[in-house]
């Protein structure tokens, strides 16, 4: 489902019990979509102590922030702690790009979100991802091209056996 570098991200998620959530195009390909997707999207739980396991995540996998034009920029725990404040941090490490979104568009928040998730296996790791209800919602709110393309892939009825 995950090509193995984005599986590093996910295992030093976990390996630092980071409480997060999968959304996006990666959440999308554990329900069914047919999509690939070269990046994980996130939503944490933003209380600070979970910030603070996140911080030393990306340490750990040596990420930095990407800023705009392209430019990378070290993260500081500032920039972790404006996520609670709904705050986008994107970063890109060895393994990948990760983007931990702080308040996604037609997301519910952080709890509710967790408690409608489902246990997937991804890259070997057991990770929360988005319910399908809440992907949708999501996807619809953002109504970019993929995203519309994400909904009908995953509303299409099954074909006949």
């Amino acid at each position: 489902m995950t090509e193995p570098p984005l599986a590093a991200i996910l295992a030093a998620l976990a390996e630092h019990e980071v409480d997060f959530v999968i959304i996006g195009g990666l959440a999308a390909v554990a329900h069914g979509s047919r999509r690939v997707t070269r990046d994980i999207d996130v939503v944490v739980d933003p209380e600070s102590g979970n910030l603070a396991r996140l911080e030393a995540a990306l340490g750990a996998l040596g990420a930095v922030q990407l800023v705009e034009g392209g430019r990378e920029a070290a993260i500081e725990p500032a920039d972790v702690a404006l996520v609670a404040l709904g705050t986008t941090l994107h970063t890109r490490c060895a393994a990948g790009r990760l983007d931990i979104v702080g308040a996604p568009a037609g997301a519910a928040p952080y709890r509710a979100l967790r408690e409608r998730s489902i246990l997937a296996r991804v890259g070997g790791v057991d990770v929360r991802v988005s319910g399908l209800d809440d992907l949708i919602a999501m996807k619809r709110a953002a109504g970019r091209p993929l995203d519309i393309q994400d909904i009908a892939d995953l509303t299409a009825p099954d074909p006949p056996d």
